[in-house]
């Protein structure tokens, strides 16, 4: 608990990452939490958080603005809201549950933490809650998986079942999909993870066919 290690060390199968500054993640491998400096070469490990009974992070995501880091608690069935502490450390301020949730895969907020939505497995959805945690919106998507949210407030999630990728806009209205299965670009087997970057270009990988694809805003496939 809350040991530093440097050089190699095997932190298992890792499944999120956030980023907390331009050197330094935090990630979690299904049963653990770390803090990974990559300049330095560290890997701290952070203890379950005390008054979490159930344990299983699958999907982080860390807001600076009020340093908080939001786990998707799969197990637990809920999302836990962690304040990060100036030593890393994480305290429990919050949880996020029922609205619908059984077992969160992943989850992501809004920069100014107004929207926070829901990758749910096995609710086969994906859901939306305001800063209060009332639940706005539900979508169905089958074994939803990934999520993110662009700079324009368009939503991005993955579904396993049939595979596919969806853009929604902030009121849970599908403004796009992509849908096709196979093995060529923009086709899917297994999109488990879905990341917008700094140009609002849309990645999304696939653990199936060993690709991450690149979209543009409207899934328009550019490689």
């Amino acid at each position: 608990r809350d040991a530093e290690t440097r050089g190699p060390c095997n932190v298992g199968a890792l499944v999120s990452l956030a980023a907390y500054s331009s050197n330094r993640v935090f990630a979690c491998n299904y049963n653990q939490l770390f803090v990974i400096d990559l300049s330095a070469g560290t890997v701290r490990e952070i203890g379950r958080p005390t008054g979490v009974a159930t344990w299983m992070p699958t999907g982080l995501c860390y807001s600076p603005h009020n340093r908080r880091l939001t786990v998707a608690n799969y197990r637990g069935g809920d999302i836990l809201l962690l304040r990060v502490q100036a030593d890393l450390s994480v305290a429990l301020e919050g949880r996020l549950h029922g609205g619908g949730l059984r077992a969160p895969e992943n989850v992501a907020v809004s920069p100014d933490g107004s929207l926070l939505v829901v990758a749910d497995y096995r609710a086969g959805a994906v859901f939306a809650f305001d800063a209060a945690s009332n639940r706005l919106w539900k979508v169905n998507l089958g074994h939803a998986h990934g999520v993110a949210i662009g700079a324009d407030g368009g939503i991005y999630a993955s579904g396993l079942l049939p595979p596919r990728v969806v853009k929604l806009d902030p009121a849970g209205k599908k403004i796009g999909r992509l849908d096709k299965e196979g093995w060529g670009p923009g086709e899917f087997l297994w999109p488990t993870g879905v990341a917008v970057l700094g140009d609002e270009r849309v990645a999304v990988a696939d653990a199936h066919n060993g690709k991450i694809h690149i979209l543009d805003r409207d899934l328009q496939v550019l490689s």
